[in-house]
């Protein structure tokens, strides 16, 4: 968003909505507080309990689990999309050319 706003700032030129006043280095000071704050609300979102009769350490297994979880579907869709044995229809020609046809 940063980058967006120098690099193309011709395209953004009578975009009246978004513009931050101050020029350049308050634009930079602005999106460096919201990506601070950001960050901050993503820690304390995840390393405290929602509930107050949950114990850190059981949130902190829990959320564990869930990543675990998370990052083998996505390792695993990854390898079916990048391997062979993602399901995408071949060109006849192709599958009688390697004899499989």
């Amino acid at each position: 968003m940063i980058i967006r706003g120098f690099k193309h700032a011709d395209r953004y030129a009578d975009d009246t909505f978004w513009r931050i006043p101050g020029g350049r280095i308050v634009a930079i000071g602005v999106s460096g507080i919201a990506i601070i704050g950001t960050t901050v609300g993503i820690h304390y979102t995840f390393t405290l309990p929602f509930r107050s009769d949950t114990e850190s350490g059981t949130w902190m297994i829990n959320l564990a689990a869930i990543r675990a979880v998370n990052s083998m579907i996505c390792l695993r869709s990854g390898q079916l999309r990048s391997g062979r044995r993602f399901p995408v229809r071949q060109p006849q020609a192709w599958i009688e050319r390697r004899g499989n046809g």
